[in-house]
């Protein structure tokens, strides 16, 4: 079943304070934003020069591009007044570097450069060079398309050697379009080529314009937002059940599945499983998100099979898969916190091979939960978009 919340007032949700304390904390933030971007250059730099190192001495990379909350049973109130819709590209996300003549793309997950090549963007190639010792450079945060072999650019977050982090998303976005219109000589077919992801406002054209694009669903974007590394509340995904369900998911999920016997599903719905964490002290599996929410303890935690070992083998800080029973969770929405799982331990989660081992958010594991049983609809987003009140769950 569905994940069942105990306070359902989106109003009263944790989701809407995070999203008010997160934008309230950018705007009395004081930082760098030009060394920060300096910095994030430079560590693309130094992870292009180093080679992937054996699972069994992880080196985790830094996380640098935005990650979504997931609109799972929150669509925020001032979705009209404050927020911008966007298709959601599908592909490989990626953190794309222009830096002393050459650019570099970088996986978003892994770390991993995934490409290295001239460009025409400020700082990534020899005729667009326009500074010296990487004083000039630019920061993309991408999608790339591997079938029309392009970026999808998702934000821009410095060009030319300025930074743009603590810039509010709607001027992010409305800059990033003319420069990118107006600097990227690249032609269209070729792996040069970076195209803006267009943006809409939130009424109910601008979001029925972004569902109908939307190759993987639509992103929103807060408009006073600066942009954040990690997990963000001021951006928000949302897929529709079809797409949420269709990707069966990891292979390496699976195999854990096939590993402990367990029906892997069909392709109309494929088993529901998810990574958590083993806490530090080893007493608890718990999300991926910044604070994590605990599931379940790890004593407590049944095995999906005889073929899987006990949970209290797995080292402390490492990642498990768990398959979702058909009971699902029970959540206190307005205190971000799972009251009941049903859940059973898969094993331990391979890491990537620089080591990035991160838990789900859950945000994420309660949008998918609720796709496959009573998913959030775009119905809900259009109303949302046909409000004319102007209730704030993150004051303007």
């Amino acid at each position: 079943m569905p994940p069942r919340a105990s306070k359902p007032s989106p109003a009263a949700s944790a989701a809407a304070r995070r999203r008010a304390a997160t934008l309230e904390r950018q705007r009395a933030a004081k930082r760098d934003a030009l060394a920060h971007a300096r910095d994030v250059a430079r560590a693309t730099e130094d992870a292009a020069a180093t080679p992937a190192r054996d699972a069994d001495a992880p080196t985790p990379p830094r996380d640098v591009v935005a990650r979504p909350d997931w609109l799972w049973d929150d669509v925020p109130h001032d979705l009209r007044a404050r927020w911008l819709a966007r298709p959601r590209p599908r592909g490989t996300r990626c953190v794309v570097v222009a830096r002393r003549g050459r650019t570099t793309a970088r996986d978003a997950e892994d770390g991993a450069t995934t490409r290295a090549f001239q460009s025409s963007l400020p700082g990534g190639g020899a005729r667009a060079r326009r500074g010296r010792d990487g004083a000039c450079f630019s920061i993309l945060d991408c999608v790339r398309d591997d079938v029309a072999g392009v970026y999808r650019v998702l934000d821009v977050m410095a060009w030319n050697g300025a930074s743009t982090y603590d810039c509010d998303a709607e001027f992010r976005l409305t800059w990033a379009l003319a420069r990118l219109t107006e600097d990227d000589d690249g032609a269209a077919t070729t792996e040069r080529a970076f195209v803006p992801v267009p943006w809409y406002v939130c009424d109910v054209d601008g979001v029925r314009r972004a569902l109908e694009t939307g190759e993987d669903g639509v992103l929103f974007y807060h408009k006073r937002a600066a942009y954040e590394d990690g997990s963000t509340p001021l951006v928000l995904a949302w897929r529709d059940a079809a797409s949420a369900t269709r990707d069966v998911g990891d292979a390496r999920a699976r195999a854990a599945l096939e590993r402990a016997g367990v029906d892997a599903g069909d392709d109309r719905a494929p088993a529901h499983v998810i990574a958590l964490a083993k806490s530090n002290d080893g007493r608890w599996f718990a999300t991926g998100d910044d604070v994590p929410v605990v599931v379940v303890a790890a004593d407590a935690a049944p095995r999906a099979s005889d073929a899987v070992d006990d949970p209290a083998t797995l080292a402390p800080g490492r990642c498990a898969w768990f398959v979702v029973g058909p009971a699902g969770f029970d959540v206190d929405v307005d205190a971000a916190r799972v009251t009941r799982a049903d859940v059973r331990y898969l094993g331990p989660r391979p890491p990537r091979r620089r080591g990035f081992d991160r838990a789900d958010a859950l945000s994420k594991i309660l949008f998918d939960a609720r796709a496959r049983r009573a998913p959030l609809g775009a119905d809900a987003l259009l109303a949302a978009a046909a409000m004319d009140d102007d209730m704030d769950d993150a004051a303007a």
